[in-house]
Formats: structure tokens, C-alpha cells, sequence
């Protein structure tokens, strides 16, 4: 699967994103079961309708939901560990990979 392959990376990826088009809410929990330690984005669908969740430790999963919301045109929340919100466009789904690295590289 998709997440076994993800644990096998080394060294570690400090995040673990995916799109699929055809997601569902069991590809979701799926990806959310597995991936536990690490950071995970999640994005499925296209056109006018998809969904975005983002699990993990500590205030980037937020504010990086709110982020990505911004560029996806989403509305959503969370608090603690989980992010979630519908998307209506797909627009901009290139940046979304971009934007998560600079969000998350270390600020010296």
C-alpha cells in the first residue's frame, strides 16, 4: 500500500502527502491509521468538490490546514490533531506540495 511504502523511506520524510482523485473516506482513514507518526496530508477528489485532512503533532497541522485552505479554496477547521475541510478547486493542487515544504523547513 501506499503508506507501507511511505515507512519504508529513509531517512524519514518529516511529512506524508497524497492526492488521489478517486479518494474516499476509507482511503483517508486508511492513510490516518498507518501514518500516525508523521505528519500527513490528504487530498482526494477534483474539479469543484474534494476534500483536504491533515493529521499530525502541534500547531503546524492548523495552521498549515488554514494555509492550504487559502490556496485550494477550502473551508474547514480543526484543533489538536486533526485538520479537516471541503475543497472547491483543484486550481492550484501544483503549489500545494510547495507550499508544505516551506512550511515546514526548519526557519534559520
Amino acid at each position: 500500500s501506499e503508506a507501507k511504502e511511505k515507512k519504508l523511506l529513509e531517512p524519514k520524510p518529516s511529512y506524508a502527502y497524497f492526492y488521489r482523485r478517486e479518494g474516499d473516506n476509507d482511503y483517508i482513514s486508511v492513510l490516518t491509521k498507518e501514518l500516525t507518526d508523521y505528519l500527513l496530508i490528504v487530498i482526494v477528489g477534483e474539479g469543484t468538490s474534494g476534500q483536504l485532512v491533515i493529521s499530525g503533532q502541534g500547531e503546524v497541522v492548523v495552521n498549515l490546514g488554514k494555509k492550504l485552505c487559502e490556496l485550494l479554496e477550502g473551508k474547514g477547521g480543526g484543533k489538536g490533531s486533526r485538520f479537516n475541510a471541503k475543497i472547491s478547486s483543484f486550481k492550484s493542487l501544483s503549489k500545494v506540495e510547495e507550499t508544505i515544504q516551506s512550511f515546514i523547513a526548519p526557519t534559520s
